[in-house]
């Protein structure tokens, strides 16, 4: 009877337009989802491919941390204090599928997958990846939401969008190089965003640009002496996807090091303008600081 009524439940929640409600405020973190589910189904295919592409490793980092923190609850147990969650996914096998934005709460979004005998591997794993960009997007359009309620304005010579926390100190803004920093007196915590423009030749573009970034690099951002500098790590994988690199940074000859993610832009007159943010946060969890440069970036 329960599994019934959460079929009828998934095939009203897709089939009716919302209407003009009241809604409780959504809770719960952006960074959680609730896959609804039952014990068939997530022991077949669906659990393995919601496992595979939602709670995946973070690119760009060197210790495991899931892109999102999946919370998996019984069909019998979706309840009330689950529904006005940010973040929601019903899996059935008759349901319908879809995506819903502010259903039981808001902001939320709610989406529906459908598995069952005749439902193809390939095809739920391109809408899981699909709904995994979307949540994402969504998780990014949140921070920048709260990192705009008290960022600085800056326009930058380069002609792109940074957005500039203020608790962040700019250290140099020219025409070729702009460099903020936060950098606590009392925290190990330091953030770096660097935005520049290079010349890169198109053969070989990957190794070309990543060897002009680390001249920059060099010059820029120095340790202690001078044979202490940051360099993109070439022992861990870059992460490429579109136009933004993520990976790991180090300081040459001293125990400093963390993730960095980079964008770079190709401008009408054949250069290419980069911006990238660095983190050193040790003994730290990194992901949170790498959305949020994505964010800023």
């Amino acid at each position: 009877m329960r599994n019934q009524y959460f079929v009828l439940l998934f095939l009203f929640l897709f089939s009716c337009d919302g209407g003009k409600k009241i809604l409780p405020k959504s809770t719960g973190s952006v960074n959680e989802i609730i896959v609804v589910v039952s014990d068939a189904l997530w022991e077949k295919y669906p659990g393995k491919a919601v496992k595979e592409i939602f709670a995946k490793d973070y690119p760009g980092l060197q210790q495991s941390e899931p892109i999102f923190n999946i919370i998996r609850i019984k069909p019998s147990d979706f309840t009330t204090i689950f529904k006005t969650h940010q973040n929601i996914i019903l899996i059935s096998e008759n349901g319908e599928e879809g995506k819903k934005n502010n259903f039981w709460a808001s902001p939320q979004i709610v989406v529906g997958l459908q598995w069952n005998t005749e439902s193809d591997k390939t095809q739920l794993i391109e809408k899981c990846k699909n709904y995994a960009a979307i949540f994402y997007q969504n998780h990014l359009q949140k921070v920048t939401e709260k990192i705009s309620q008290s960022n600085n304005t800056k326009n930058n010579n380069f002609g792109i969008d940074v957005k500039i926390p203020s608790e962040y100190t700019i250290v140099f803004d020219s025409e070729n190089l702009f460099w903020t920093t936060y950098n606590p007196q009392k925290s190990d915590l330091i953030k770096q965003i660097l935005i520049f423009r290079i010349n890169v030749n198109e053969l070989n573009f990957q190794e070309n640009l990543i060897i002009k970034v680390d001249s920059v690099l060099e010059k820029t951002l120095k340790g202690k002496g001078e044979d202490n500098f940051v360099q993109i790590e070439k022992r861990f994988p870059i992460e490429i996807s579109d136009n933004t690199y993520r990976g790991l940074w180090k300081m040459e000859n001293e125990f400093m090091g963390g993730p960095f993610l980079m964008k770079i832009y190709k401008s009408k007159s054949g250069n290419v303008i980069v911006s990238i943010g660095i983190v050193f946060a040790p003994g730290e969890a990194k992901k949170r600081f790498m959305v949020e440069m994505d964010a800023l970036l």
